[in-house]
């Protein structure tokens, strides 16, 4: 929003996003292995991905709720 509209911009945004793109994936998953044991890692490391889409979601409405208010 602050940088110009422009090819260049939309590329050094895309390359950043790209290089970024789920970087925190590994740490999450090595976080829940650790603090629960690994026998569950993978219905518990779903339901965290779960819980953050659905929060996702709800903020988002909640966001669109407050701004249709102005």
């Amino acid at each position: 929003m602050i940088a110009p509209k422009t090819q260049l911009t939309f590329y050094i945004f895309a390359d950043l996003l790209g290089l970024t793109w789920l970087a925190t994936v590994p740490q999450t998953a090595g976080l829940v292995g650790k603090l629960f044991g690994v026998r569950y890692l993978g219905t518990l490391f779903g339901f965290a991905l779960l819980s953050h889409q659905i929060a996702g979601f709800l903020v988002r409405g909640w966001g669109n709720h407050l701004s249709a208010k102005r």
